[in-house]
C-alpha cells in the first residue's frame, strides 16, 4: 500500500483470518423507497469496477453475508472496502461506535453483528445493494426527491426510518482515491478481511478538509455529532409519546362508543347483518388510528385486516364478534401504549461518546463542522 503523507491516509492493512465466526440472521432486501417511487432492481445498480470490490465481494458471497449479517470485524473492513471502490463516505451508527472509538485488546471479540453505516451522499444506483455484503446501509434521499417534495424524506434502511439526517456540508470536496493501492488476496476460498489494528489516529481538520477534501471510506463521527444525536432523539421521542398518549385516549373512547352503539342498535331490533356492518365500519375506524399511532413509531408490521381476521360471520351470532373485534382492538391499543411506554423510556445517553484531541479508533473521526446535521 502507498503511504501518502496527508493525515487522512489509512495505514497499512493488517490481514487475519475470520473462518471460525458464526454469523446470526440479516436484515431483509427491502429497497429504500416509498411505495409511489419506483425502486433499483439488480439490473439497474452500478457495482464499482475494481478488483478490491471484486475480491471482497466473493468474501462476502462465500459466506453468504445477505442472508446473513456480517460482524462488527467484518464490517469495518467490508463497508470500507465497499464505499471506497464506490467513492462514497458513511459514518457508522448505533452502539458499534463505542466499539470502533475505544477497541478492545482483542479484536476477535468483536462478533456481534447488525453494523450500521449511513451514506452521506444523496442516494443513486451507484450505492450499496439492500444488505449487501451484510451491511445494514442507510441512506438519505435521493436528489431530486429532496428538491421535489415539500416534506423532506428521512434517510431509510428501507424497514426504519432515521429521526435526523446527516449530510456533507456542499462546499465539502471528495478527495481523489486513485493513487491509494491495497494488495489483496483474490482467492475466493480464503477467508481474511483487512482490520485495522494498533492505529492511532488523528482527527481530521475542517480547513485540511475544505483544502485537500475527505477521502471516500468509512468514518466515525465525533463527540459533538453525537451529542446532537442524542439530543434530538430525546426530544423527538417526547413528542412522539405525546402524539400517542393523546391518540390512544382517543381510541379508547371509540371503543366504549362502539360498544354503546352496537348494543342500542341491538336494543332496536335491528337486522344482524346491518349491526355487523356497523361493527366492522367502527373497527375499520379504529385500525386506521391504530396504524397512524404505529406509523408514529416507524412500524412497519404487517397485520391482517379486521374484516378479513373475521371474516366468517356467518356462522355465530353478533355478540361473539362484538367480543372477539373488541377484545382484538383493545389488545392492539395495549401493544401500541406498552411501546409508547418504552419510548418514554428509553436513554439515548448510551450513544454518547467522550471527546478529546486524539483518538486510538479503529477508524478516522470526521469533525462536526464539515456537517450539516437536520433533525426530522
Amino acid at each position: 500500500m502507498t503511504i501518502r503523507s496527508d493525515t487522512q491516509e489509512r495505514p497499512a492493512a493488517t490481514i487475519i483470518s475470520i473462518a471460525d465466526t458464526s454469523h446470526t440472521r440479516g436484515g431483509d432486501r427491502l429497497e429504500r423507497y416509498d411505495e409511489e417511487q419506483t425502486p433499483f432492481d439488480v439490473e439497474r445498480r452500478v457495482k464499482p469496477d475494481s478488483t478490491m470490490y471484486d475480491a471482497y465481494d466473493q468474501y462476502a458471497r462465500r459466506l453468504d453475508l445477505e442472508t446473513y449479517a456480517a460482524t462488527t470485524l467484518e464490517g469495518i473492513a467490508l463497508a470500507d472496502v465497499n464505499l471506497r471502490t464506490r467513492g462514497l463516505i458513511g459514518i457508522v451508527l448505533g452502539s458499534a461506535i463505542h466499539d470502533l472509538t475505544e477497541p478492545p485488546e482483542d479484536l476477535f471479540s468483536l462478533r456481534h453483528s447488525d453494523f450500521d453505516v449511513l451514506i452521506l451522499q444523496h442516494h443513486s444506483r451507484h450505492n450499496p445493494a439492500p444488505n449487501e455484503w451484510g451491511i445494514d446501509w442507510w441512506v438519505r434521499p435521493e436528489r431530486d426527491i429532496e428538491r421535489k417534495t415539500a416534506n423532506y424524506r428521512n434517510p431509510t434502511n428501507g424497514r426504519a426510518k432515521l429521526w435526523y439526517d446527516i449530510a456533507l456540508k456542499e462546499h465539502i470536496p471528495i478527495a481523489d482515491d486513485a493513487d491509494r493501492q491495497e494488495k489483496v488476496s483474490l482467492d475466493p476460498a480464503s477467508a481474511v478481511i483487512t482490520v485495522r489494528n494498533n492505529m492511532t489516529y488523528s482527527r481530521l481538520h475542517e480547513d485540511e478538509c475544505i483544502e485537500e477534501g475527505i477521502l471516500p471510506g468509512l468514518y466515525l463521527p465525533d463527540a459533538v455529532t453525537m451529542d446532537c444525536i442524542v439530543e434530538h432523539c430525546h426530544q423527538k421521542a417526547l413528542r412522539i409519546s405525546q402524539e400517542i398518549t393523546t391518540l390512544a385516549d382517543a381510541i379508547h373512547v371509540k371503543i366504549e362508543r362502539l360498544l354503546s352503539t352496537v348494543y342500542f342498535r341491538f336494543l332496536a331490533a335491528e337486522q344482524p347483518r346491518d349491526i355487523m356492518h356497523t361493527l366492522f365500519a367502527y373497527a375499520t375506524e379504529l385500525e386506521e388510528d391504530l396504524a397512524r399511532g404505529y406509523l408514529l413509531l416507524d412500524s412497519q408490521t404487517e397485520h391482517i385486516p379486521v374484516r378479513q381476521r373475521f371474516a366468517d360471520t356467518d356462522n355465530y351470532p353478533y355478540d361473539y364478534w362484538e367480543d372477539r373485534v373488541t377484545n382484538y382492538l383493545r389488545t392492539q391499543l395495549h401493544s401500541l401504549q406498552s411501546r409508547c411506554h418504552d419510548l418514554i423510556n428509553r436513554n439515548f445517553d448510551y450513544l454518547r461518546i467522550q471527546d478529546g484531541e486524539h483518538t486510538a479508533s479503529l477508524l478516522p473521526v470526521i469533525p462536526h463542522a464539515v456537517l450539516s446535521f437536520r433533525g426530522l
